[in-house]
């Protein structure tokens, strides 16, 4: 089994993954509809048992004058930054879908290291993901 920490407000933490889904949602409504924690829980579980179906993301940002920047590559301290999420990206309703992005720290353990970075949502009719809670929050992560 993987084990799932998470970088908060800069620091890395080994805490359990009900613990992880309750920072996450802590003070953040659009992640704080109740099926929103129980699907990231089912997420992390899926992440931890090595079931998660995870897929490099690129990131972009808004303009200010709007439209986005080129999407590149994410990159966090030179790992490649992977999602993982609920519901199908291109049907409209996204309100209550959920978005992990993570990479994988190391091998040290039986199915790795993973520490979630950022936490999101879809966005309706696009591939994109809205990143609302960790680092790059406010930007978006793409495939």
């Amino acid at each position: 089994m993987a084990l799932i920490k998470l970088l908060n407000n800069g620091q890395i933490e080994n805490m359990g993954i009900f613990k992880i889904v309750g920072t996450i949602r802590a003070g953040h409504a659009v992640l704080g509809e109740s099926n929103q924690g129980t699907k990231m829980h089912g997420l992390l579980m899926d992440l931890a048992q090595n079931r998660g179906k995870a897929k490099g993301t690129d990131i972009k940002s808004l303009k200010p004058a709007g439209g986005f920047t080129a999407k590149a590559t994410w990159l966090h301290g030179g790992h490649n930054v992977m999602h993982y999420s609920t519901g199908d990206k291109n049907k409209a309703a996204k309100d209550y879908s959920v978005s992990l992005f993570f990479y994988k720290e190391s091998d040290d353990t039986a199915g790795g290291v993973w520490v979630v970075i950022a936490a999101g949502h879809h966005t309706e009719n696009s591939p994109d993901y809205k990143i609302v809670w960790g680092i790059r929050a406010g930007d978006y992560g793409t495939v």
